[in-house]
């Protein structure tokens, strides 16, 4: 699930915070069809949104490469 979250700050920008919330534990990566998914909902967000600042927080977790793409930079 996708979240944008509102952000007080002390000098009121606007600013969202973007989080993805996994609601289980996938085994396989993300297909094609799911990251254009996502890319969209960035892009109409970004277009509603212009004058907003966006952050994010990566988790610690690894990201999982397929063996054919172990050279790829994750």
């Amino acid at each position: 699930m996708l979240k944008f979250t509102n952000e007080p700050n002390e000098l009121n920008y606007d600013i969202a915070s973007i989080s993805i919330d996994l609601h289980n534990e996938k085994i396989s990566s993300l297909n094609l069809k799911d990251i254009l998914s996502i890319s969209r909902i960035f892009r109409d967000f970004l277009e509603e949104n212009q004058h907003k600042i966006l952050t994010y927080v990566c988790d610690a977790r690894p990201v999982f490469r397929s063996i054919q793409n172990q050279k790829l930079n994750p």
